[in-house]
């Protein structure tokens, strides 16, 4: 019916025939949009055309009444906003979170530079998907990248200048790089499958990241030009697949989470770059696995999002952290300085409204 790169979803038909009905993020927000049908070839007779403006959130889920006069719709404001946790390592006491953005967007926080001054953000889910930078202890965040490709998990190479990133545009996901400045952007891999969630070596020479269909990871060396990745020999065991989101700050190993063969969050783990094993630790649900300097303990978020845990990978104990966040931790990376003495991630936070429009 609609062939373009707008994202239309639920659609209905209006009484009488003549419409689809239908939300879609083809204006500058998701709104109510529908389009005129021809009622006996069923081909569309007409352009998209806007329904609803001005409700200042995403809309959807149209229904009508059985005689047609009135059309109820959801209407839904998400936001990720990112928050910062004080965290005593030695004690695993945590401070009081506070939020660094309190806007209605997202800005999902993906790494710390080394120096500790700059937070690296993404904003997966929305109309436009860019990178992020902003100071660590709060104020602008500015955009890295303002263009139409779909860019996503922002990580720090090591000297702080640059970040590696995916994107997908060049057609397909792949691994790209970019000053932090916004110039020097360039394609780090050539991959089979394409490739998402990057993460670097302490070194800056390789990064390790997922291949788009989630069930295999790769390595790859850091070039001037595109690189042809090698599998990650291995990360496949009982039935699950180890999934990197991390490099040890020694460089020996990768922590990261299981994921099942229907995509969802199964485990923790670490695995052995020397050996090519993987070892589970945890049966947690999580999809993100941090290291902290010491490259023998973690933290991630589990329980849906609530709960923040730090793991010894050496003899396994498992310390749940208390802290009240002020929402749960998205679906996606976070981040910990340096010296370990805060945790910054996203706080997902929704909420709803139905409306009603009624025809005179």
């Amino acid at each position: 019916m609609t062939r373009d790169p707008a994202i239309d979803w639920c659609p209905v038909w209006s009484p009488d025939g003549r419409f689809i009905y239908f939300g879609s993020d083809r204006g500058t927000a998701m709104n109510l949009w529908r389009i005129a049908v021809d009622p006996v070839s069923g081909r569309a007779s007409g352009a998209p055309e806007p329904v609803t403006a001005g409700v200042h959130a995403a809309v959807g889920l149209p229904q009508f009444s059985k005689d047609g006069t009135r059309l109820a719709f959801r209407s839904r404001v998400a936001s990720i906003n990112p928050v910062v946790i004080p965290l005593n390592t030695a004690t695993l006491q945590a401070g009081t979170p506070s939020l660094l953005d309190v806007s209605n967007n997202v800005r999902i926080p993906a790494d710390a530079s080394a120096d500790g001054n700059l937070i690296a953000y993404y904003n997966i889910g929305e109309h436009q998907e860019d990178l992020f930078v902003g100071p660590a202890r709060g104020g602008p965040i500015r955009r890295v990248l303002d263009d139409p490709g779909r860019d996503r998990g922002p990580v720090f190479m090591p000297d702080g200048r640059s970040l590696a990133f995916y994107s997908n545009r060049g057609g397909k996901w792949e691994i790209w790089m970019i000053d932090i400045d916004g110039g020097g952007l360039r394609k780090l891999t050539d991959s089979p499958e394409g490739g998402v969630y990057p993460h670097v070596s302490p070194k800056g020479d390789s990064i390790v990241y997922a291949g788009d269909s989630g069930w295999r990871s790769f390595l790859a060396p850091v070039k001037p030009t595109p690189a042809v990745p090698s599998e990650l020999p291995g990360a496949a065991v009982g039935g699950k697949l180890f999934t990197a989101t991390d490099w040890s700050p020694d460089g020996a190993r990768l922590a990261g989470a299981f994921v099942s063969s229907s995509g969802r969050p199964a485990g923790v783990g670490i695995y052995d770059l020397s050996t090519h094993t993987v070892t589970e630790l945890s049966a947690d649900q999580t999809f993100a696995v941090k290291w902290f300097s010491d490259s023998r303990r973690v933290a991630y978020f589990t329980d849906k999002g609530w709960q923040l845990v730090v793991l010894d990978t050496a003899n396994r104990k498992r310390v749940p952290v208390t802290v009240a966040l002020p929402g749960p931790a998205s679906e996606e990376m976070f981040a910990i300085s340096r010296d370990d003495k805060t945790i910054y991630y996203g706080a997902a936070q929704a909420a709803s409204d139905i409306w009603i429009v009624e025809r005179k």
